[in-house]
């Protein structure tokens, strides 16, 4: 009877693994076939046999950690017998992406490990690395990072699984903020006398996309969503003038310009003398 045991029953790639032949037979063993979970094949009548596996063959994802160790013997009378032990063999493959690629000026960036694509024996476990930013390892499934911008940073994921097998991937990642700026221009911002009809302009710069918001607000309350509003002013007084602006990607800038309109003239009023009066 074929009977092939192993040094270990469980295994993170690479690993070195040792068969050995502890077969029983009544006649002379002619021939010996090993066959290793990596598709090599050894036909060599030796009792040990040490093979060092890289990488499995393609498996079935439902048996992807257990494989199979396979001895065949041929007898001299003609008997064949074969004996598989199955092998729990794991190399975890850590998977994460950037939850927020386009950033703004003081979002964080999110990440977080996919476990539904990251493949090792669960229970898996996470520790990010980013040199210069965390103080140490973090073990938390989604981390959050505040990166300064026009930096280089190497972001790192390692996974761990339940048999203690480890592999880490890094990836480049450089941080790239570019908000818009608000800006505009008024005309004509000042006279003597009421009514004065302004007109606004919006001289915006874009940033790492298009604008697609205007809010103008003046000190008297008057607001406009308008990119280039015109507006009267009736009273005379100075006005402060706001704007703000936000691009497709959620990020804002604002331009605030104090006592931008100087509207003077004589205000008309009376007063009344008195709280009595006779007819006629």
């Amino acid at each position: 009877a074929s009977i092939l045991a192993l040094d270990q029953e469980t295994g993170c790639l690479p690993v070195s693994l040792t068969l050995t032949d502890r077969s029983v037979s009544t006649g002379n063993i002619l021939s010996k076939r090993w066959i290793l979970p990596d598709g090599a094949v050894f036909e060599d009548n030796t009792p040990q046999l040490t093979h060092t596996i890289n990488a499995l063959a393609e498996l079935d994802s439902s048996t992807r950690a257990k494989v199979p160790v396979i001895l065949e013997l041929v007898d001299d009378v003609g008997c064949t017998d074969r004996d598989t032990v199955w092998f729990l063999v794991s190399s975890p493959d850590p998977v994460f992406e950037l939850a927020k690629v386009s950033l703004c000026e003081g979002d964080s960036l999110f990440l977080e490990a996919l476990s539904g694509d990251s493949i090792g024996i669960s229970p898996l476990t996470y520790e990010w690395n980013v040199p210069g930013i965390l103080p140490g390892p973090s073990k938390a499934f989604r981390q959050a990072l505040f990166l300064p911008e026009g930096q280089d940073y190497e972001i790192s994921l390692t996974v761990r699984d339940s048999i203690g097998c480890t592999t880490t991937i890094t990836e480049p990642f450089s941080v790239e903020i570019r908000r818009p700026l608000a800006a505009f221009q008024a005309s004509p911002t000042e006279a003597i006398c009421p009514p004065l009809l302004v007109n606004f302009e919006d001289t915006s710069i874009v940033g790492k996309s298009s604008i697609v918001k205007w809010d103008w607000t003046f000190s008297d309350g008057v607001s406009s969503t308008l990119q280039n509003p015109a507006r009267i002013f009736s009273q005379p007084d100075n006005y402060d003038v706001s704007l703000t602006v936000t691009d497709s990607l959620g990020c804002q800038d604002s331009l605030f310009i104090p006592n931008l309109i100087q509207l003077t003239g004589v205000e008309g009023g009376f007063e009344v003398s008195g709280d009595q009066i006779c007819v006629g």
